[in-house]
C-alpha cells in the first residue's frame, strides 16, 4: 500500500509538472492512521467513481512518465481495510469519497460531501491497527528508500538514510557485499520501485555463450540495476517482471554490459599495479 499510493502520488506530481514532495502521515500511538496526500492534477467525479470501482481501471496507460498504470494501486488499500477515505481537489472544488465494501463484496462509493479547495490533489486516509503500526514506519523505510524523492513525514520519525554503501558502482548498477532486500540477489529498479530478476528466466538461448558463465554467476551477488520507466513488463501485481521478448532482451543487455564493465575495471586494477607480483 505505502509502495502504491506513493507511485499514485509521485505520478499526480509528474502530471502537475509539482516538484516538490507529497505528503505522507505515518500512524503512531496518538494518531492511527495512514494517510497520503498529493498536490498533483486531483479527480473528477466521473474519474472517481470509474477508477474505484473498476479494477484495472488507469488514467495513466499513455506515457512512461509515469510509474502506475496497473489501475490497482488506489484499490490497494482494500487489501488491508473494508472502508478508507478518499478527498479530490480538483477545479477549485474539495469533494470527500468513502470507499468500502457492500454486502456483496464489490467495491463501491458514497459522496460525503464537498466544498472550496484552494489547490489541487488527492488525499486517501484510513485506519491502521494498532498491533500494526511499528510496521508500517519498516516497511515505509524498505520501499522508500529507493525513491528519487521521499514524501514530507509527520506521524512517525523515520530516516531513510540508512541504505548501505554499495561495494561497486558502475553505469546504472550497484552491488552490495550482503543483500538487505527480500527476494532474489539481482533487482531491476525502475521508477523508484524494485522487481526481482531471476536470470535463469531469460533463458540460456538468449544470451551469447561467453557470457552465460558470467551472468549465472553474477546472479549470487546483491546487485540493483537501473532502468527507464517502460523497459520492462510488469506483473498486475507488482511484484514481479513479465519475461516478454522485449523485456528479456533489455535485461539481457544490461547484464551484458555489466559483465564488460565489471572486467575492465578489474583488469584496469591489475593493469595499474606497478609489478607482475603486486
Amino acid at each position: 500500500m505505502i509502495r502504491e499510493l506513493s507511485c499514485n502520488a509521485r505520478d499526480s506530481h509528474v502530471a502537475a509538472k509539482n516538484p516538490n514532495p507529497w505528503d505522507m502521515h505515518l500512524p503512531t500511538r496518538n494518531e492511527t492512521w495512514f494517510s497520503i496526500t498529493d498536490y498533483g492534477t486531483g479527480m473528477s467525479d466521473a474519474d472517481v467513481n470509474s477508477i474505484y470501482t473498476r479494477y484495472f481501471a488507469s488514467t495513466k496507460t499513455s506515457s512512461n512518465e509515469y510509474v502506475g498504470q496497473l489501475g490497482l494501486g488506489s484499490k490497494s488499500p482494500f487489501s488491508y481495510t473494508s472502508e478508507f477515505f478518499v478527498t479530490s481537489r480538483h477545479k477549485g472544488i474539495a469533494t470527500q469519497y468513502r470507499m468500502y465494501f457492500d454486502a456483496m463484496d464489490t467495491p463501491r462509493i458514497e459522496k460525503i460531501g464537498s466544498g472550496f479547495s484552494s489547490d489541487s490533489g488527492v488525499t486517501i486516509k484510513f485506519d491502521v491497527k494498532y498491533s500494526d503500526i511499528d510496521r508500517w514506519a519498516t516497511k515505509a523505510v524498505e520501499v522508500l528508500q529507493w525513491f528519487d524523492q521521499k514524501p514530507k513525514q509527520t506521524g512517525v520519525n523515520i530516516n531513510y538514510n540508512t541504505m548501505i554503501t554499495p561495494s561497486y558502482t558502475g553505469n546504472g548498477w550497484r552491488i552490495w557485499h550482503n543483500r538487505f532486500w527480500s527476494g532474489e540477489n539481482v533487482q531491476a529498479l525502475m521508477g523508484g520501485v524494485l522487481y526481482p530478476i531471476n536470470v535463469y528466466s531469460l533463458g540460456s538461448g538468449v544470451i551469447a555463450k561467453d557470457y552465460i558463465e558470467s551472468i549465472y554467476a553474477m546472479s549470487d551477488l546483491p546487485i540493483v540495476i537501473e532502468f527507464a520507466i517502460g523497459e520492462l513488463e510488469v506483473s498486475a501485481s507488482r511484484e514481479s517482471l513479465g519475461y516478454d521478448t522485449r523485456t528479456i532482451d533489455n535485461i539481457t543487455n544490461r547484464l551484458i554490459n555489466l559483465v564488460d564493465e565489471i572486467k575492465d575495471t578489474l583488469w584496469h586494477t591489475i593493469e595499474s599495479q606497478p609489478t607482475r607480483w603486486e
